[in-house]
């Protein structure tokens, strides 16, 4: 009778442990990411329709975006884009942009184009040391004319 008392009381508080783990697990705070769903270079200029995507678990302001665009080997264009939009969980932000260059390119019949830089984020609401702050990104996608 005491050994199946013991192992009674040993299932339950075991039981209660694991469900305790659970119920405490940290929030996905995966990183958002920037992908280029299209681009369409002519002349000096590249036309991109782009997607942050937010994998974590927390709604997020993106406020901007710091870049710079590589067409053929050598960066051709930099900049900011202030963005100011929300992006909840698990959900994702299209847009567009036309970026003129600021160099010639080396290659003017290059294949594709890339993108790379940061985006300034915040978390909506405390989420303490899992919030994010920041995320950096880069994108390639061949081109279009």
């Amino acid at each position: 009778m005491k050994a199946a008392l013991l192992r009674t009381w040993a299932l339950t508080a075991g039981g209660l442990g694991a469900a305790t783990l659970v119920g405490c697990s940290m929030p996905n705070s995966s990183n958002p990411t920037l992908s280029i769903n299209q681009a369409k270079v002519s002349g000096d200029t590249a036309s991109l329709a782009m997607q942050i995507d937010n994998p974590s678990d927390m709604d997020l302001h993106v406020e901007s975006a710091n870049w710079s665009l590589l067409y053929g080997p050598l960066p051709v264009a930099e900049g900011d884009w202030d963005l100011g939009v929300s992006v909840p969980r698990g959900s994702s932000y299209q847009f567009s942009r036309d970026v003129r260059f600021d160099a010639p390119p080396l290659d003017p019949n290059a294949g594709e184009v890339e993108l790379t830089g940061s985006l300034d984020v915040r978390t909506v609401g405390d989420q303490g040391n899992t919030a994010l702050h920041g995320a950096g990104f880069s994108a390639s996608r061949k081109v279009s004319r």
